[in-house]
C-alpha cells in the first residue's frame, strides 16, 4: 500500500495545533523564556538540531501535569534584518531614505516569518506559535521606549563621547556581539620619538598607520628609565609634531618597550588613556574606514596605510629594529 506522506504530515500537523492550545486551569506553572530566532534566513539544519531541546523539557513537564507557557517569537529587529533585506531586494539601507528601508525591511520580514513559521510548526515543536511576537512589533517598541525613559530618568542612560565599533560597510555602529573574534599574526615597528636635544625614546607599535594620530607617548610611573623625562615633548616620526611623554598606570612596563604611542583612537586602551589626561584628539580614520591624516595619506585603506607608513619610515632610516 503507497502511504501519502503529505496527507498524513497534514493530519499530525493539525493535531499538534490542536493540543498546544490550552486554557489555564491552575496548578504549577512552566515558562520557557524562548530565544527568539533572527529573521536573518531561512530555518537550517542547526535549527532544526537545537530546538528539540527545549522541545523535550516542555513535553515532560506537560507530562508531568505542569501548565506549560512556551511562547514563540522572531527577532526582525536589528541589523541582521536589514543586512537580509538588502541581499534580498538588491539595494543598500545608506542609499534609500528611512521611512523607505523600514518598509522594505518590513515586507521582508513579514514575508519571511510566514515561511519560517511553517518551518517551526513542522519541526514539531510544542510551542504556541498562534502568539507569536517579535522584537519590531509596536508593543516592543512601546516596551523599550518605556525601559529607555526610565534608564533615562534614573540617569543611567545618558549622551557622552565614547568608542564604538562601526562598520564601514554597513554605515553604522554594532554591537560587540555582532563581531567575529579573529586572531591575527602582528609585528612590533620600533620607533624613536626625538626631542630638541635628541634624546630619543624609542616606543613599539603594531599600529604605524596611527602615527598621525599620535596625541602622546605614554609609560608607567613605576618605570624608572623614563621618569626623568615626563612631562617632555618629543618630535612624531615623518609628522614633525611636538607631543607629550605622559605617565599613565594602565602601561605595562614589560611590553614592548615600555612606552606606548597614544592615539586616537587605536583601541579601547588608547580611549582610556586619552579622557584620563584630557588629550587632544587628532582624528584621521573617517566613517568610511578609510584614513586622512592631512599630509601623507589622503582615502587610503587601514591596510593600505600601514604598508605605506612603514615603507616611508624604512626609506628615512626611521624603523630601529
Amino acid at each position: 500500500m503507497d502511504l501519502d506522506l503529505e496527507a498524513m504530515e497534514l493530519k499530525w500537523l493539525s493535531k499538534w495545533k490542536q493540543i498546544r492550545t490550552k486554557t489555564y486551569n491552575g496548578g504549577n506553572v512552566f515558562l520557557i523564556d524562548t530565544p527568539p530566532p533572527t529573521v536573518s534566513g531561512l530555518p537550517h539544519i542547526g535549527h532544526a538540531f537545537s530546538y528539540p531541546v527545549q522541545d523535550m523539557i516542555a513535553r515532560y513537564r506537560k507530562m508531568k501535569g505542569d501548565f506549560v507557557l512556551y511562547p514563540w517569537g522572531f527577532d526582525n529587529n536589528g541589523l541582521a534584518t536589514e543586512r537580509y533585506s538588502e541581499k534580498e531586494k538588491g539595494f543598500k539601507v545608506s542609499d534609500k531614505e528611512r521611512k523607505e528601508v523600514i518598509k522594505i525591511c518590513s515586507d521582508v520580514s513579514d514575508a519571511t516569518i510566514d515561511i519560517m513559521l511553517k518551518v517551526y510548526e513542522k519541526f514539531g515543536l510544542s510551542a504556541d506559535f498562534s502568539n507569536y511576537l517579535t522584537t519590531y512589533s509596536m508593543n516592543s517598541q512601546k516596551i523599550s521606549q518605556k525601559m529607555f525613559l526610565d534608564l533615562a530618568r534614573k540617569k543611567r542612560a545618558y549622551r557622552t563621547e565614547s568608542l564604538t565599533i562601526r562598520c564601514p560597510t554597513c554605515k553604522t555602529a554594532i554591537s560587540q556581539i555582532e563581531m567575529k573574534d579573529e586572531n591575527l599574526k602582528s609585528e612590533y615597528v620600533f620607533i624613536d620619538f626625538k626631542d630638541e636635544d635628541n634624546i630619543s625614546i624609542r616606543i613599539a607599535t603594531t599600529r604605524p598607520e596611527l602615527l598621525g594620530a599620535c596625541v602622546a607617548i605614554a609609560a608607567n610611573p613605576a618605570d624608572e628609565r623614563f621618569s626623568k623625562y615626563i612631562g617632555k615633548e618629543f618630535r612624531v616620526p615623518l609628522y614633525g609634531n611636538l607631543v607629550k611623554l605622559i605617565s599613565d598606570d594602565s602601561v605595562q612596563i614589560e611590553k614592548g618597550t615600555g612606552v606606548e604611542m597614544v592615539c586616537t583612537f587605536g583601541d579601547q586602551n588608547d580611549y582610556e588613556i586619552w579622557k584620563r589626561n584630557n588629550l587632544d584628539k587628532k582624528m584621521i580614520i573617517d566613517e568610511n574606514g578609510r584614513v586622512n591624516d592631512g599630509k601623507l595619506l589622503s582615502n587610503v585603506s587601514i591596510q593600505e596605510s600601514k604598508k605605506r607608513i612603514t615603507e616611508l619610515l624604512e626609506k628615512e632610516g626611521l624603523i630601529m629594529e
